[in-house]
Protein backbone atom coordinates (compact mmCIF):
# COMPACT_ATOMS: atom_id res chain seq x y z
CA UNK A 1 0.00 0.00 0.00
CA UNK A 2 1.39 3.39 -0.85
CA UNK A 3 1.13 6.28 1.33
CA UNK A 4 -0.08 9.65 -0.55
CA UNK A 5 -2.00 12.67 0.51
CA UNK A 6 -5.52 13.39 -2.05
CA UNK A 7 -6.84 16.69 -2.83
CA UNK A 8 -10.20 17.19 -4.71
CA UNK A 9 -10.60 20.05 -7.29
CA UNK A 10 -12.00 20.66 -10.04
CA UNK A 11 -10.15 18.64 -12.98
CA UNK A 12 -10.70 16.20 -15.88
CA UNK A 13 -7.57 13.92 -14.46
CA UNK A 14 -5.49 12.64 -11.87
CA UNK A 15 -2.27 14.27 -11.31
CA UNK A 16 0.30 13.09 -9.44
CA UNK A 17 3.18 14.97 -7.29
CA UNK A 18 6.28 13.77 -4.95
CA UNK A 19 7.03 16.54 -2.34
CA UNK A 20 10.67 17.66 -1.56
CA UNK A 21 10.11 15.38 1.58
CA UNK A 22 9.02 12.42 -0.42
CA UNK A 23 5.16 12.20 0.01
CA UNK A 24 2.93 11.85 -2.68
CA UNK A 25 0.27 14.13 -3.37
CA UNK A 26 -2.73 12.92 -5.83
CA UNK A 27 -4.70 15.69 -7.41
CA UNK A 28 -8.67 13.99 -8.16
CA UNK A 29 -11.75 15.44 -9.67
CA UNK A 30 -14.39 15.26 -7.38
CA UNK A 31 -16.60 12.86 -6.95
CA UNK A 32 -13.92 10.19 -7.96
CA UNK A 33 -14.15 7.23 -6.19
CA UNK A 34 -11.22 5.81 -3.15
CA UNK A 35 -10.72 2.96 -5.69
CA UNK A 36 -10.53 4.83 -8.40
CA UNK A 37 -8.00 7.11 -6.58
CA UNK A 38 -6.05 3.65 -5.13
CA UNK A 39 -5.60 2.01 -8.79
CA UNK A 40 -3.95 5.27 -10.47
CA UNK A 41 -1.65 5.23 -7.76
CA UNK A 42 -1.02 1.65 -7.99
CA UNK A 43 -0.79 1.70 -12.22
CA UNK A 44 1.72 4.25 -11.51
CA UNK A 45 3.76 2.58 -8.71
CA UNK A 46 7.23 1.82 -10.61
CA UNK A 47 7.16 5.37 -10.87
CA UNK A 48 6.53 6.49 -7.83
CA UNK A 49 8.81 4.56 -6.19
CA UNK A 50 11.82 5.66 -8.59
CA UNK A 51 10.93 9.65 -7.93
CA UNK A 52 10.71 9.13 -4.32
CA UNK A 53 14.42 7.30 -4.19
CA UNK A 54 15.47 10.16 -6.55
CA UNK A 55 13.95 12.69 -4.12
CA UNK A 56 15.73 10.97 -0.91
CA UNK A 57 19.03 10.47 -2.57
CA UNK A 58 18.99 14.32 -3.53
CA UNK A 59 18.16 15.31 0.07
CA UNK A 60 20.60 13.56 1.33
CA UNK A 61 23.28 15.16 -1.00
CA UNK A 62 21.95 18.61 0.32
CA UNK A 63 22.39 17.42 3.69
CA UNK A 64 25.64 16.97 3.26
CA UNK A 65 26.91 19.76 -0.01
CA UNK A 66 24.00 22.13 0.33
CA UNK A 67 24.57 26.25 0.81
CA UNK A 68 22.78 27.84 2.89
CA UNK A 69 21.93 31.41 4.33
CA UNK A 70 22.25 32.49 7.98
CA UNK A 71 21.58 36.44 8.53
CA UNK A 72 23.04 37.33 11.54
CA UNK A 73 26.14 38.74 13.21
CA UNK A 74 28.57 35.34 13.03
CA UNK A 75 26.65 33.65 10.25
CA UNK A 76 26.91 32.74 6.69
CA UNK A 77 26.18 33.76 3.08
CA UNK A 78 26.67 31.54 0.24
CA UNK A 79 28.94 32.86 -2.62
CA UNK A 80 30.22 31.47 -5.79
CA UNK A 81 29.54 27.67 -4.39
CA UNK A 82 31.47 28.46 -0.45
CA UNK A 83 30.29 29.70 2.16
CA UNK A 84 31.68 33.33 3.86
CA UNK A 85 31.36 34.26 7.06
CA UNK A 86 28.58 37.45 7.61
CA UNK A 87 28.78 40.58 9.78
CA UNK A 88 26.12 42.66 10.70
CA UNK A 89 26.08 45.88 12.77
CA UNK A 90 23.29 47.76 13.28
CA UNK A 91 25.05 51.05 13.34
CA UNK A 92 25.92 53.26 10.45
CA UNK A 93 24.19 53.93 7.03
CA UNK A 94 22.58 50.79 5.61
CA UNK A 95 24.85 49.37 3.20
CA UNK A 96 26.94 46.10 2.22
CA UNK A 97 30.81 45.85 2.36
CA UNK A 98 32.90 43.12 0.24
CA UNK A 99 36.09 42.15 1.60
CA UNK A 100 37.06 39.23 -0.68
CA UNK A 101 36.68 37.12 2.55
CA UNK A 102 33.74 38.69 4.46
CA UNK A 103 30.73 40.15 4.01
CA UNK A 104 29.70 42.95 6.13
CA UNK A 105 26.23 44.28 6.57
CA UNK A 106 25.77 48.14 8.33
CA UNK A 107 22.56 49.47 9.34
CA UNK A 108 21.24 46.44 10.36
CA UNK A 109 18.35 45.75 13.11
CA UNK A 110 16.51 42.81 11.56
CA UNK A 111 16.78 40.11 9.73
CA UNK A 112 14.75 41.41 6.96
CA UNK A 113 17.72 44.20 6.43
CA UNK A 114 20.20 41.70 6.48
CA UNK A 115 18.12 39.64 3.48
CA UNK A 116 17.50 42.83 1.44
CA UNK A 117 21.84 44.10 1.85
CA UNK A 118 22.44 39.77 0.99
CA UNK A 119 20.38 40.07 -2.31
CA UNK A 120 21.54 43.56 -2.92
CA UNK A 121 25.34 42.42 -2.90
CA UNK A 122 23.95 39.29 -5.28
CA UNK A 123 22.55 41.83 -8.10
CA UNK A 124 25.41 43.98 -8.09
CA UNK A 125 27.78 41.20 -8.55
CA UNK A 126 25.87 39.43 -11.05
CA UNK A 127 24.92 42.82 -12.90
CA UNK A 128 28.62 44.21 -12.78
CA UNK A 129 31.23 41.30 -12.30
CA UNK A 130 29.80 37.95 -12.69
CA UNK A 131 27.77 37.78 -15.65
CA UNK A 132 30.12 40.61 -18.32
CA UNK A 133 33.06 38.18 -17.94
CA UNK A 134 31.21 35.53 -18.28
CA UNK A 135 29.12 37.01 -21.25
CA UNK A 136 32.63 37.10 -23.32
CA UNK A 137 33.75 33.33 -22.40
CA UNK A 138 29.85 31.99 -23.71
CA UNK A 139 30.08 34.08 -26.60
CA UNK A 140 33.92 33.15 -27.44
CA UNK A 141 32.61 29.12 -26.76
CA UNK A 142 29.37 30.12 -29.28
CA UNK A 143 31.06 32.41 -31.41
CA UNK A 144 30.14 28.98 -34.56
CA UNK A 145 26.54 30.35 -33.86
CA UNK A 146 24.94 33.37 -35.28
CA UNK A 147 23.86 35.15 -31.77
CA UNK A 148 22.65 38.36 -30.94
CA UNK A 149 24.08 40.04 -27.63
CA UNK A 150 20.97 40.47 -25.60
CA UNK A 151 20.16 42.58 -22.11
CA UNK A 152 20.54 40.80 -19.06
CA UNK A 153 18.22 41.38 -16.31
CA UNK A 154 19.09 39.63 -12.71
CA UNK A 155 15.30 39.08 -11.12
CA UNK A 156 14.70 36.84 -8.03
CA UNK A 157 12.82 33.38 -9.28
CA UNK A 158 11.46 30.37 -7.98
CA UNK A 159 10.64 28.20 -10.62
CA UNK A 160 14.22 28.83 -12.79
CA UNK A 161 17.57 29.17 -13.09
CA UNK A 162 17.16 31.70 -16.18
CA UNK A 163 14.53 32.76 -19.07
CA UNK A 164 15.86 33.38 -22.60
CA UNK A 165 13.04 36.24 -24.48
CA UNK A 166 13.90 35.64 -27.99
CA UNK A 167 12.07 38.32 -29.68
CA UNK A 168 13.00 40.35 -27.13
CA UNK A 169 16.51 39.68 -27.07
CA UNK A 170 16.64 39.65 -23.26
CA UNK A 171 18.51 36.52 -20.59
CA UNK A 172 16.92 36.91 -17.02
CA UNK A 173 19.09 35.27 -14.72
CA UNK A 174 17.98 34.10 -11.05
CA UNK A 175 19.21 36.39 -8.31
CA UNK A 176 20.15 33.24 -6.56
CA UNK A 177 22.68 32.01 -8.74
CA UNK A 178 25.25 34.08 -7.12
CA UNK A 179 25.21 31.26 -4.63
CA UNK A 180 26.33 28.30 -7.10
CA UNK A 181 29.86 27.95 -8.40
CA UNK A 182 30.84 29.33 -11.12
CA UNK A 183 30.66 26.66 -13.83
CA UNK A 184 26.86 26.34 -12.72
CA UNK A 185 25.97 29.68 -13.67
CA UNK A 186 28.29 29.37 -17.03
CA UNK A 187 26.06 26.15 -17.84
CA UNK A 188 23.34 28.27 -17.20
CA UNK A 189 24.01 31.20 -19.53
CA UNK A 190 24.43 28.69 -22.41
CA UNK A 191 21.72 27.60 -22.05
CA UNK A 192 19.83 30.21 -22.23
CA UNK A 193 21.90 31.75 -25.07
CA UNK A 194 20.98 28.22 -27.17
CA UNK A 195 17.54 29.47 -26.88
CA UNK A 196 17.84 31.93 -29.41
CA UNK A 197 18.86 28.54 -31.94
CA UNK A 198 15.47 26.80 -30.47
CA UNK A 199 13.28 28.33 -28.16
CA UNK A 200 12.13 25.62 -27.07
CA UNK A 201 13.02 22.26 -24.81
CA UNK A 202 13.07 19.52 -27.84
CA UNK A 203 15.49 17.08 -28.84
CA UNK A 204 17.55 19.36 -30.80
CA UNK A 205 17.84 21.71 -28.43
CA UNK A 206 19.75 19.16 -25.72
CA UNK A 207 21.51 17.55 -28.25
CA UNK A 208 23.04 21.73 -29.18
CA UNK A 209 23.63 21.82 -25.78
CA UNK A 210 25.01 18.85 -25.12
CA UNK A 211 27.33 19.47 -27.63
CA UNK A 212 28.78 22.94 -26.32
CA UNK A 213 27.93 21.81 -22.66
CA UNK A 214 28.85 18.59 -22.14
CA UNK A 215 28.74 18.17 -18.36
CA UNK A 216 25.62 20.30 -18.41
CA UNK A 217 24.02 16.99 -16.66
CA UNK A 218 26.21 16.76 -13.57
CA UNK A 219 26.45 20.98 -13.27
CA UNK A 220 22.38 20.82 -13.77
CA UNK A 221 22.27 18.21 -10.64
CA UNK A 222 25.28 20.22 -8.71
CA UNK A 223 23.36 23.35 -8.76
CA UNK A 224 19.99 21.59 -7.57
CA UNK A 225 22.23 20.30 -4.67
CA UNK A 226 23.57 23.41 -3.65
CA UNK A 227 21.11 25.95 -4.06
CA UNK A 228 17.54 24.31 -3.31
CA UNK A 229 15.31 27.13 -4.82
CA UNK A 230 12.36 25.96 -2.44
CA UNK A 231 14.69 27.18 0.80
CA UNK A 232 16.05 30.29 -0.61
CA UNK A 233 13.33 31.85 -2.59
CA UNK A 234 10.95 32.07 0.84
Amino acid sequence: MIDYEVTYKKVKHITLHIDRDGTLHVTAPYGLSKAAVEDAVARKAGWIAQHQEQTRQLMEERAQQGLCNRYEDGGEIAYLGKQYPLEVKDAGKRRWQWTGECLQLFGCTQKAHCCQLTEKFYRQQLSETILPDLDKQVRRQLESLSLPQPQFIVRKMRGSWGVCYSQQKKIVINLWLAMAPMACIHQVLVHEYLHFCQNNHSSEFYALLEHFEPQYRQLKHTLSVMVDLNTVSQ
